[in-house]
């Protein structure tokens, strides 16, 4: 929108059309009173100029782009696979020995006996409990335990 006062520029586009619309609108308003349209135009002129000095600031982009935060180190079965491999395939092989009744070698295994076998109520429970994985013990450490319980939470990712 062309400005109707000559050298006042708006930078500020939603604040300052208003101010335009409203100069436009009494310039084109058939006033009974000539004074009074001056006086209201000169009156609006400064208040528009003042917000322009006002508007102005040293803000980069940097200051209005939010910053992308870093996503989260997800735990994926990647990260989770030592586990099975060192302390479950002993009986969770394939086929499975001492009486496991599942395999627990791949990706697809482990992510099943998490979502329905049970296995991290097996690996959570107290030392010398029945039922405690892996079979006779002992218990695993807890960061192993936490490992896969942060694997559950992120989703059982297989990368």
């Amino acid at each position: 929108m062309k400005s109707p006062v000559s050298g006042v520029s708006f930078f500020d586009g939603r604040v300052f059309s208003t101010w335009t619309v409203l100069l436009i609108r009494i310039q084109n308003t058939n006033l009974k009173n000539q004074q009074n349209s001056n006086f209201i135009q000169s009156l609006l002129l400064i208040t528009a100029t003042g917000f322009s000095f006002t508007g102005c600031t040293t803000n980069t982009i940097d200051d209005v782009v939010m910053p992308v935060e870093e996503t989260a180190n997800l735990v994926t079965y990647q990260d989770v696979q030592f586990i099975f491999e060192n302390t479950c395939t002993r009986c969770h092989a394939n086929p499975p020995q001492n009486g496991a009744p599942m395999s627990l070698v791949n990706f697809a295994e482990a992510r099943d006996a998490i979502r329905n076998r049970g296995l991290l109520d097996r690996v959570s429970r107290e030392e010398g409990a029945s039922g405690l994985m892996p079979l006779g013990g002992p218990r695993m450490p807890q960061a192993t335990i936490d490992l896969l319980f942060e694997w559950n939470e992120d989703g059982l990712l297989e990368n």
